[in-house]
């Protein structure tokens, strides 16, 4: 069955649907936030928000982002590893953490970080990219990525999501995959790419083989790549209550 097609924020607006409607006097951590494009979409709907990064210059460059289009009111920025995370247990009532898990390393050990920081009953939305089950493309994945960002690691597999999901403590209402479909100007403007490394990452997909583009169906407009696919996982998962005794 082909898989749902997701465009824009319809993403987070799925997030905000199962936080919400009682999220009014919540805390929201935006876990490894960006270019802040959570913490500015949450921050009309819960009371604050923590957004936080390991690199204080993408904090700084996501903080100015955001001024430029609103009021920060509520969104306040910390530097933390999500791999060893500086926050108090049960700190924050929702976490949402939206396509970044490709920077960590150790899978068990971030969702391990994040079941202690989630109170009892908080609830946690995770949306990130799965690596094509093609070799082929999956291998000119992580060459586009490695050179639109140094600190890419990799993308996790749906198996080992699964995997790592079912061993955490979390309860888990929902894992789905989707598709959708990037801007590709908009995700080198995301990484802050300089015009000439945007530029090898476009040829690279003119001078890559069909069958490791293929499952991408890049589009092009004037002679330049203007958009490709990605397949995507959502997980939908809760702390579970404190136990009676």
């Amino acid at each position: 069955m082909e898989e749902l097609m997701l465009t824009g924020t319809a993403d987070l607006d799925e997030a905000a649907a199962y936080f919400l409607p009682d999220a009014g006097a919540d805390i929201l951590f935006d876990a490894s936030c960006g270019n802040g494009a959570v913490s500015a979409y949450f921050s009309t709907k819960v009371k604050m928000v923590i957004a936080a990064d390991t690199s204080m210059a993408v904090l700084k460059k996501a903080q100015e982002l955001l001024s430029e289009r609103m009021t920060l009111n509520n969104v306040l920025f910390r530097e933390a590893d999500p791999e060893d995370l500086s926050f108090p247990a049960g700190a924050f009532s929702l976490l949402c953490c939206r396509r970044d898990f490709q920077r960590f390393f150790d899978l068990d050990r971030v969702l391990a970080e994040f079941y202690r920081v989630l109170r009892w009953e908080g609830k946690m939305v995770i949306i990130d990219t799965l690596p094509p089950e093609n070799p082929a493309a999956a291998e000119f994945y992580q060459e586009l990525n490695l050179l639109r960002d140094p600190e890419y690691v990799r993308a996790f597999r749906l198996e080992e999501w699964q995997r790592a999901l079912d061993a955490s403590p979390f309860r888990i209402d929902e894992i789905r995959t989707f598709t959708t479909r990037i801007s590709f100007q908009d995700w080198c403007g995301q990484a802050l790419l300089p015009a000439a490394a945007a530029e090898r990452i476009q040829n690279l997909f003119f001078t890559a083989p069909a069958k490791a583009t293929g499952p991408f169906d890049f589009k092009t407009f004037g002679g330049e790549v203007e958009n490709f696919t990605v397949r995507r996982i959502l997980v939908k998962a809760f702390h579970p209550p404190k136990p009676i005794r």
